[in-house]
């Protein structure tokens, strides 16, 4: 049988200075002139759109430009969900607080069954009543440690998830003032609570305390900056003379009792 010879395709021009082949656009269709101006229809694959910018070129928002210790986002994530995360997690140490002084007021009123399991534990191993003795005195002095400070747990446990709240609220989508407001007054929580980190000598409470309050503040002003068009624009107008002022107009609609009075004169018949 004869054989078939398939015809191989053309091979690419190579551009002398690179061994990539080179790419160009057809040649013009047609050329024709629209309101007598010259132009050359180009099939739309050969489009390009804009060129992308490189992350260090695209222009970064108004309130990183303009201040200092701020960041554009939370990691990998915007800074309301960065302050939402940072208040969900004010609002369940605030929980674990009110529980743990809970558990202690009620592992103090139950002194004497923690007691006498103490004693019964001690008897089961054939112990001696001094190391029995010595225990129980030291788990009721713990006991009556947590006794006290229960009040200030559970005050401090309120107070933590009442500005866990106020993060959820400043992470909302929302740009309200009330959403500025919560910002503010979340950012103000983790100052003080970068204090407290200070005192207590951590180094990582005191790394994740300063995070908190940077996420914090620059949530602040990223919402703060974007009622500054509105201010300024505000202020345009007023420098302009204030706005015009339009006529009011207004429809006066006869009384009831005139339209009755009315009626009745018509109703009324006419004596000759």
């Amino acid at each position: 049988s004869p054989k078939i010879h398939r015809s191989s395709p053309p091979p690419l021009r190579h551009s002398p200075r690179n061994s990539t082949p080179r790419r160009t656009l057809p040649k013009a269709m047609a050329t024709t002139t629209l309101e007598g101006v010259p132009y050359v229809e180009v099939p739309m694959e050969h489009v390009r759109g804009p060129p992308r910018l490189a992350p260090a070129e695209r222009e970064r928002p108004r309130f990183v430009r303009e201040n200092r210790c701020v960041v554009e986002k939370c990691c990998c994530a915007s800074l309301a969900t960065g302050v939402s995360v940072l208040g969900a997690l004010d609002v369940v140490v605030g929980a674990a607080a009110i529980v743990a002084a809970v558990l202690a007021l009620v592992a103090a009123t139950h002194e004497h069954a923690i007691d006498a399991a103490i004693e019964h534990a001690y008897v089961a191993t054939n112990a001696t009543a001094t190391g029995a003795d010595d225990t129980i005195a030291h788990v009721n002095r713990g006991l009556h440690h947590a006794a006290r400070a229960a009040p200030w747990a559970l005050a401090l446990g309120v107070a933590v998830i009442g500005f866990g709240a106020l993060g959820l609220r400043a992470g909302s989508a929302s740009p309200t003032p009330a959403t500025r407001d919560a910002a503010r007054g979340f950012a103000v929580w983790k100052a003080v609570h970068l204090a407290f980190a200070v005192s207590s000598f951590s180094l990582l409470h005191v790394a994740w305390s300063a995070y908190g309050l940077l996420v914090a503040r620059s949530r602040y002003l990223e919402l703060l900056y974007l009622e500054i068009p509105l201010y300024e624009a505000a202020a345009a107008v007023f420098a302009a003379g204030g706005p015009a002022a339009t006529p009011v107009l207004t429809t006066l609609e006869p009384s009831s009792s005139k339209v009755a009075e009315d009626e009745a004169s018509k109703a009324r018949p006419v004596s000759s």
